[in-house]
């Protein structure tokens, strides 16, 4: 996580924050993983709640101090929540599949991203995939192959890839 919100509220289209906001229109993103917390958030969990799972990871470095003052001050506790808390993200991907409604997780339209703040590198599905091909301002740089996890079941991160 890694924006004032934890997570860029205008990639992942959720604000939730009924006192001050509507949600946006788009995106529509069914279900958000967060796999864990950079260095720079020095434990400062903001914005978890906007997360439907995440991994023990983050839990484990949580500053829940921290966490609970930054979303206090921007009136905001519903960020604080901690979502359904998986030991690793090959779970979690598991359970946001089976949650998505009537899609079959093979025809999902899943994107994997470091961050919110970098995403100039992405793991994309096969059904998005087909989308950016057609645009002339993305570069495809490989070809669709399975989600990779690590030996513990993690994502391996983005950034790592390229």
């Amino acid at each position: 996580m890694d924006s004032g919100t934890g997570m860029d509220t205008n990639v992942i289209g959720r604000f939730y924050c009924p006192v001050y906001s509507k949600e946006p229109e788009s995106p529509k993103i069914k279900r958000i993983i967060v796999s864990d917390l950079t260095e720079q958030s020095n434990g400062n969990g903001t914005g978890i709640g906007l997360a439907d799972f995440c991994n023990q990871r983050i839990i484990n470095k949580l500053d829940k101090n921290a966490t609970y003052i930054n979303c206090l001050t921007g009136m905001a506790p519903e960020k604080a929540r901690i979502p359904i808390t998986y030991p690793n993200d090959r779970m979690s991907m598991q359970s946001a599949l089976r949650t998505i409604g009537l899609v079959a997780p093979e025809s999902a339209r899943v994107i994997h991203a470091y961050s919110t703040l970098h995403m100039e590198f992405l793991e994309v599905s096969e059904s998005v995939a087909k989308e950016l091909e057609l645009r002339d301002d993305i570069e495809i740089l490989e070809e669709a192959n399975e989600l990779l996890f690590d030996e513990n079941d993690n994502f391996i991160p983005v950034n790592k890839k390229f």
